[in-house]
């Protein structure tokens, strides 16, 4: 966050200086955002979906280091040819926007970082945790004006002098470009070396939370199954919910356990399918239930046996030279002589 605040008041501060002593003109500023914005805003859109796919932690490390090598790449072209302004001010915008994607994404960071620290801790501390943040944002902000300010000194900057000396203008290219890359490539060595929530300890993190909220459920009765079903939008959701487990015991007779589903006292509709496995006794149950799930929270549904004296043996008659299946809503017809429907 310090690193990559630094950067951003650092550019903001020191790229009108950039234009005006080195191109001459200030109105290129204004021209190069405008041929950068559809970058900008092309990647609000794409980035939520790259950290759908890829995750948002690498993501941003992706972008910080792409970000810090076209900004490192930028300077060395300053090194070795006159860059025209528009040029200067677009490849500047790319490289910055991609290091403003971890500025974009920052909240979810702050968010998962009080998860972890509850992780770590047992204790939430949301306020002193968005406190640490801020802070860190504003001490970025600090040094970034600080530096902007004490370096145009440092460099020789003239405010009334018609025209800067070589000495000042490379100063400028320094500030306006290497030190940001600096920065931008600090940032990504802090995600890729101090940032510590990996894939695991999410998957663990996330465990734990569902056993919490787990925790608060009512004891099931004899012979009940629960399954709990998170909802995470802040809105209803229905969908049908397919589980697996396994009963309490193993039955070897001919009998077949059937599985109710309920909600809230009331039956839902479900049914029980082909388990993922192939032995041949009644054991394992695969259940599948339309399931209206509350907003953002947990979702309880009881499963309940139902033994039956056997399983029930399909209604199937020959007709035509076809094996015909139908009841209230459907009717199929399997050739003998093809096996097709």
């Amino acid at each position: 966050g310090v690193c990559i605040c630094t950067m951003q008041y650092l550019e903001e501060n020191i790229s009108m200086y950039m234009y005006s002593a080195v191109y001459n003109d200030v109105t290129y500023k204004t021209i190069a955002s405008a041929l950068s914005a559809p970058f900008m805003m092309g990647s609000m859109i794409a980035v939520p979906l790259m950290c759908k796919k890829l995750g948002l932690e690498k993501v941003i490390r992706i972008s910080l280091l792409i970000g810090g090598a076209i900004c490192a790449a930028l300077f060395g072209m300053h090194m070795v040819m006159d860059v025209p302004p528009l040029l200067h001010g677009v490849i500047l915008g790319v490289g910055s926007g991609m290091a403003m994607v971890s500025i974009q994404m920052q909240w979810g960071l702050v968010g998962e970082a009080i998860d972890y620290n509850e992780y770590i801790t047992g204790k939430r501390t949301e306020g002193s945790i968005y406190g640490t943040f801020n802070l860190s944002r504003r001490i970025g902000q600090t040094i970034g004006q600080g530096f902007a300010l004490y370096g145009l000194a440092w460099i020789g900057y003239e405010g009334t002098a018609e025209v800067q000396s070589a000495g000042t203008i490379f100063g400028l290219k320094v500030l306006c470009v290497l030190i940001p890359a600096v920065f931008i490539l600090g940032s990504w060595a802090a995600f890729k070396f101090v940032w510590n929530i990996t894939p695991e300890v999410r998957a663990e993190m996330a465990a734990r939370k569902a056993a919490q909220k787990a925790a608060a459920e009512k004891k099931a009765e004899p012979g009940e199954y629960p399954v709990l079903v998170y909802n995470p939008f802040p809105y209803e959701v229905e969908q049908d919910v397919e589980c697996e487990f396994m009963l309490a015991d193993q039955n070897w007779k001919e009998e077949l356990t059937n599985m109710t589903v309920w909600q809230d006292g009331r039956q839902i509709p479900g049914q029980i399918e082909k388990e993922r496995s192939n032995l041949p006794l009644d054991w394992r149950k695969r259940v599948v239930f339309r399931a209206n799930l509350k907003p953002m929270q947990m979702n309880r549904f009881d499963c309940r046996p139902n033994v039956l004296e056997r399983k029930p043996v399909p209604a199937c008659r020959e007709e035509n030279g076809c094996y015909v299946f139908e009841n209230d809503r459907l009717r199929v017809q399997i050739s003998l002589s093809t096996g097709l429907m």
